[in-house]
């Protein structure tokens, strides 16, 4: 406790005061609960706030952390949480408790509802995904006291559910860690094998990159350009996931140097780009621009790929020191420095706004006749696949013909496109067109292209425009235009079937002449 309380030298004193007495508070409730490892139960969310703490987010969101799990393991109420410290703080500690095990309710549809809950609870305060990371990030650095089992669904889950999550936020260097935990759970050969091959290679890999570093600061300083050069560290899942896709070994992956440039004007990166590609020649194909064109979750740096004089290929990326602070900590980085009373500063994440939109076309596709969705949502495989393709997959961006830019799920295709931009383009399409040339409505976008939706008044939605819609928004508005157009088809997510028809109803046979 004495640990914790130095790191709240930050925080105004009554801020300090009220945070500290919710960490008795915690303490009190959880006394005599251990964890898996035999620790004191107070230890974990400890933990988790000095998370928070560390991205010195509000006094509120800290209180959350210390008491998140109070109601969920404790004989305490949500009503006496809110006594002690307030309604924001039971809001927020009402969005990242689990859905309560109800009597026929499975863990595969108890998981997913509890997603759903804790991610339409960050639509209305993002400190509510910013605590579940932090609960999740202490949870997997302990998750070998768990039985091997627990450890392999625990991590796959945090893959497949919080990895993406903070990477939609911009949270890169706890998605890094929350990565590298995993494999070390999913794969763990692949992970020693990862691990020892980087410690050999150090000192080789240690003294190109200072040479690299070298030879990049002299001619900075030379142009008069202030700059911090440092070396980019290999994250162990980043190259798994690189011998995988490229079907190479570690240490053909391992060849790819890295380092980061540092200044504090956006111009000085274009300079420092020029000055790289003069020291070195840029390998074709292996340049990006972040910074015209920034990712949705706030991402800006530029990169490119340039060939060493040892012929190694050097990753270079290029940032000022605020992109870097968003690219480190992402939204984190914007709550820092707003009004502490809110829970809100800056501009709003772009996972949020498709959140709400996903929010808003489950709930009108929930209404429609025919929906398969039922109260508890749909079936728990089917709906943590639709979170996990729709909210948490990689994302795309297209163009329209005036520069606007969509972003998409990847896989997307024009029929989403078309009812991305409005429903009635959506209901009319015929066509599409990408970077001027025709293409299927059945083809996936590719990101960057320029895409035209082509439109006709006797065009309307069709049966198989359902397999091929990838987004959720597309997907409703087709079934309820069949609903309303097609009554005789019955539509169930992708599947649509003719209604039986209703048998005739049998002659009445005249009556028996009655014998008297």
């Amino acid at each position: 406790m004495r640990r914790f309380s130095e790191t709240l030298d930050g925080y105004p004193d009554p801020d300090r005061q009220q945070i500290l007495d919710a960490a008795r508070w915690a303490n009190r409730y959880h006394a005599g609960q251990l964890r898996a490892s035999g620790e004191p139960f107070i230890v974990h969310p400890l933990a988790v706030a000095a998370t928070l703490v560390d991205s010195r987010l509000d006094r509120s969101a800290v209180i959350a952390a210390l008491t998140h799990d109070v109601v969920e393991d404790t004989a305490a109420t949500m009503a006496d949480l809110e006594q002690a410290f307030g309604e924001e703080v039971r809001s927020l500690v009402e969005g990242v408790t689990k859905i309560s095990v109800i009597k026929g309710m499975s863990r595969t549809v108890r998981q997913a509802e509890s997603i759903r809950k804790m991610l339409f609870a960050m639509v209305r305060d993002i400190r509510v995904i910013l605590i579940k990371l932090a609960d999740k990030l202490h949870n997997m650095r302990t998750l070998e006291h768990h039985t091997p089992a627990a450890r392999r669904r625990i991590a796959a889950e945090c893959l497949e559910i919080y990895c993406p999550l903070a990477g939609h936020l911009g949270m890169y260097r706890l998605r890094t860690e929350l990565d590298d935990l995993s494999l070390k759970h999913l794969q763990p050969e692949a992970y020693d094998q990862i691990r020892q091959v980087v410690a050999q290679s150090r000192s080789e890999r240690e003294s190109q990159l200072g040479a690299a570093r070298s030879r990049l600061q002299a001619a900075a300083d030379q142009a008069g350009l202030a700059v911090q050069i440092e070396a980019r560290a290999k994250h162990f899942y980043s190259v798994f996931r690189k011998m995988r896709d490229r079907a190479t070994p570690v240490d053909s992956v391992l060849d790819l140097l890295g380092i980061r440039v540092l200044c504090e004007e956006t111009g000085t990166c274009y300079e420092l780009l020029g000055l790289v590609h003069q020291l070195w020649p840029p390998v074709a194909g292996r340049f990006k621009d972040y910074i015209a064109m920034p990712k949705a979750n706030r991402y800006q740096s530029l990169h490119t790929t340039v060939m060493t004089e040892q012929g190694r290929p050097l990753e270079v990326q290029i940032r000022t020191v605020a992109m870097h602070q968003t690219a480190e900590v992402g939204v984190a980085a914007h709550l820092r420095y707003k009004d502490r009373s809110s829970g809100r500063g800056g501009p709003e994440p772009a996972i949020i706004a498709r959140l709400r939109e996903w929010q808003g076309d489950s709930t009108s596709a929930d209404d429609q006749p025919g929906s398969a969705r039922s109260a508890a949502g749909a079936g728990g495989a089917d709906l943590l696949a639709e979170i996990k393709s729709e909210l948490l997959h990689d994302s795309i961006y297209v163009f329209t013909p005036k520069g606007q830019i969509i972003e998409l799920p990847a896989g997307a295709t024009p029929i989403d496109f078309a009812y991305r931009i409005h429903t009635d383009v959506g209901h009319h399409c015929q066509g599409a067109k990408s970077n001027g040339v025709i293409m299927p409505l059945s083809s996936p976008l590719q990101s960057t292209n320029v895409v035209e939706t082509l439109t006709s008044p006797r065009a309307h939605p069709h049966v198989g425009w359902l397999q091929h819609a990838r987004t959720s928004k597309a997907r409703a508005k087709i079934r309820q235009w069949l609903a309303q157009h097609e009554p005789g088809l019955i539509v169930e997510g992708n599947l649509v079937a003719k209604a039986p028809a209703l048998a005739p109803t049998p002659p009445r046979r005249p009556p028996s002449p009655s014998r008297r």
